[in-house]
C-alpha cells in the first residue's frame, strides 16, 4: 500500500504540531514553578515589623473586621484617628511627600529647598507604633548638596536636626490630642 504525498505532508505537519506544543506547555509550567519559588522567598524575607502589622491588620475601613459594614461601628483605626500620624503629616506639610504610607508604617519627603539655594532635604519618618512617645517614631534626614557644575552629594544629616523635627512632631501630636479631648 503507497501513501500519497499529500497525506505524508499532513501527516508530518500534525506530528510535528503536536510535538512542539507539548514542549511549549512545558517551558509554561517551569515558568509557572520559578514564579511560585520567588513568591515564597519575597514573603520569607519580609520585615518582621511589617508582619507584625499584617497580622494586627483587621482589614478596611468599609467591609474590615470593623469596618462600616461589618456590624462592628465604626471603631476601625486609620490614619485620621491616628494622632502621632497625624501630627507627623501636619509637621512635614512645607514639603511634598513622596511616600505616606499608613499600614507599612512610613512618610517619606521629596526632596525640599528653599529658593535660590543648591542645598535640599529629604526627611523619612518610620513609626513603630501608635503611641503618643518619642521612642514611637525614628526621624532620618538627608541633605543633598550641589554643586555648580551640577554634581551632587547626598549625606546623612545630623542627631539636632532629626530632634528638632521630632520634638515638632510630638508638639503637634500633643496639641491634636488635646483638641479631639475637647471635641468629645
Amino acid at each position: 500500500m503507497k501513501i500519497n504525498f499529500p497525506f505524508k505532508i499532513l501527516f508530518t505537519t500534525f506530528f510535528l504540531i503536536q510535538l512542539t506544543s507539548c514542549s511549549y506547555l512545558k517551558k509554561d509550567e517551569s515558568k509557572k514553578d520559578k514564579k511560585e519559588q520567588e513568591t515564597i522567598l519575597k514573603k520569607k524575607k519580609k520585615d518582621h515589623n511589617l508582619k507584625k502589622r499584617a497580622e494586627e491588620y483587621d482589614g478596611g475601613i468599609i467591609f474590615g473586621k470593623n469596618g462600616v459594614f461589618s456590624g462592628g461601628g465604626s471603631k476601625a483605626q486609620f490614619a485620621a484617628n491616628n494622632v502621632l500620624w497625624r501630627a507627623s503629616v501636619s509637621t512635614l506639610d512645607f514639603t511634598p511627600l513622596v511616600t505616606a504610607n499608613y499600614s507599612g508604617g512610613i512618610i517619606i519627603t521629596d526632596w525640599y529647598s528653599k529658593k535660590n539655594s543648591s542645598d535640599s532635604i529629604k526627611i523619612q519618618i518610620v513609626f513603630n507604633s501608635n503611641e503618643l512617645s518619642p521612642s514611637s517614631f525614628e526621624v532620618k534626614s538627608f541633605k543633598k548638596k550641589c554643586k555648580e557644575d551640577k554634581s551632587c552629594s547626598t549625606i546623612k544629616m545630623n542627631n539636632n536636626f532629626n530632634s528638632k523635627i521630632k520634638q515638632q512632631i510630638l508638639e503637634n501630636a500633643k496639641k491634636i490630642k488635646v483638641k479631639l479631648e475637647s471635641e468629645k
